[in-house]
């Protein structure tokens, strides 16, 4: 279950890319996040499971109005 529960250290912060390609991107993210399934991890359907911690839930819920604020 490792791999669906948020305990791997692949999950980047940010990403870089040119202003010419920057609608694409974020349209591709978009569609990637919205396609994930979470829930139970030990539902084969599940692609993320819950967080270690809640000061980790905190940071997440932290990114996600931060990128709120930002436009996202």
């Amino acid at each position: 279950f490792s791999f669906y529960s948020g305990q791997i250290c692949t999950a980047p912060t940010r990403v870089l890319v040119h202003r010419s390609r920057q609608g694409e991107l974020i349209a591709m993210l978009a569609a990637y996040a919205e396609a994930l399934t979470v829930g139970d991890p030990s539902d084969r359907a599940t692609v993320v499971g819950p967080v270690i911690s809640a000061a980790h839930r905190d940071r997440v819920e932290a990114y996600v109005e931060l990128g709120r604020k930002e436009g996202a």
